[in-house]
């Protein structure tokens, strides 16, 4: 085997080169082993502080998973909360929008109402209930914490760490990212993909696929000519949590209409242009712990918040790729894509141009791992092979097998 272009940052642990079962993509068994000790049990990002910047504000977010849809709200006094969508009454689901404002949530069942600190407030005919006591009926509360703008929930009783304890040296690689100077977004809700949620995963989380699916999309973006395979350049891991930087081609040239709306935005094509020094000089300003290695032509890192978001790092936008299972088979794809907010129609330009290339390389990720979970059903294939680049993908299921199986403790 030829030497790798990639270099691996101390501590990074050898986790070795054998192949891997195809099992925990179509065993219902480890299935329910993540269902319980993996995602019942550590931190989830479902949402950014900027989504709800104002007292009231909230969002709903489904996780199928846990079974459970979840209102975050930004209370009266500032503090972002997180509960259980179900009515202390009977049951019912309290909130039926996505997003909103709301100074109390109304059960459209029985009309208990709920303030945005999760407080019972209001039960009609109170007084036929026998020992009712509205302080102990409250929303169900569901643990949650914010790190860098992002919001995330943990649905263990009593989390066994902190959210900083939980990304640990992650959280250090981000603390100085300047997320807050991304403040306007697009959600692409793509939906139900016929596929296991780590098929999906692994396809966002290695680039060796680029230069074949992707290369109407992304050409000769990431590959050079001491990197003539376009592999990524630097590997790092933080305990669970993973990231690959990337760089990008020096002599790639965009299409006319690519290369003029880079002078306004860049995006993950970018090899120069006006916006993208700018972009890149706030990030070297702000002694961001992002590019680890240093790479003098960085195009983004691709970082895995374990275990279902993947979070693409620019110096111009931040991108996540969100990653909810419903079943062994079935799995909910989202995607936010957060940008600075355009102050004229040259940026506004600018973005749709970068949004356009986006979506079509997504469409193309997910016929590919539709087919894939089609064909692991057949039975055909055993276990599946993974190069030296592919790093990301061995280390997390590596850390999703010891979840599954129990083997991680919560006490």
């Amino acid at each position: 085997m030829k030497n790798s272009v990639m270099r691996i940052a101390p501590g990074v642990p050898d986790l070795g080169n054998d192949p891997l079962p195809v099992s925990p993509y179509v065993c219902e068994e480890f299935f329910e082993g993540e269902r319980t000790h993996l995602f019942g049990q550590v931190w989830l990002n479902v949402a950014r502080g900027c989504e709800i910047p104002s007292p009231g504000d909230f969002v709903v977010r489904p996780v199928e998973i846990r079974n459970a849809s979840v209102i975050v709200v930004r209370g009266q006094d500032g503090v972002i909360r997180a509960f259980h969508n179900v009515c202390s009454h009977r049951s019912a689901k309290v909130e039926w929008r996505k997003c909103g404002h709301a100074r109390l949530f109304s059960c459209p069942y029985h009309a208990w109402s709920y303030d945005t600190e999760g407080r019972l407030r209001g039960v009609p005919s109170e007084a036929n209930f026998v020992n009712l006591d509205k302080s102990t009926n409250g929303l169900t509360p569901i643990a949650c914490d914010t790190w860098n703008d992002l919001v995330f929930v943990n649905f263990a009783e009593r989390p066994a760490q902190t959210l900083r304890e939980y990304l640990g040296g992650l959280a250090d690689y981000g603390d100085d990212y300047p997320m807050n100077d991304f403040d306007a977004w697009v959600h692409i809700d793509v939906g139900v993909v016929n596929c296991n949620w780590k098929i999906f995963l692994d396809a966002f989380q290695e680039i060796y696929h680029l230069n074949y699916l992707h290369k109407q999309t992304l050409t000769d973006t990431f590959k050079w000519k001491e990197n003539p395979d376009g592999e990524p350049a630097y590997f790092q891991t933080f305990g669970l949590h993973r990231t690959i930087s990337m760089g990008y081609n020096p002599g790639h040239r965009s299409g006319p209409i690519a290369t003029l709306a880079q002078r306004f935005a860049s995006d993950i094509t970018s090899t120069g242009g006006s916006a993208l020094k700018t972009a890149n000089s706030s990030i070297t300003n702000r002694r961001s712990g992002v590019n680890p290695g240093g790479l003098t032509n960085w195009a983004l890192d691709v970082t895995t918040i374990f275990p279902n978001a993947v979070w693409l790092v620019g110096a111009d936008s931040s991108i996540f790729h969100k990653v909810w299972p419903i079943d062994k088979e079935h799995t909910r794809y989202e995607n936010f894509s957060f940008y600075r907010k355009p102050k004229k129609p040259s940026e506004r330009f600018a973005r749709e141009v970068s949004f356009g290339l986006f979506r079509d390389t997504i469409v193309e990720d997910v016929l590919n791992t539709e087919f894939c979970q089609q064909a692991l059903k057949a039975g055909a294939k055993k276990t599946f092979h993974l190069q030296s680049t592919e790093a990301s993908v061995r280390h997390h299921h590596h850390h999703v097998a010891r979840y599954a199986r129990g083997e991680v403790k919560h006490d």
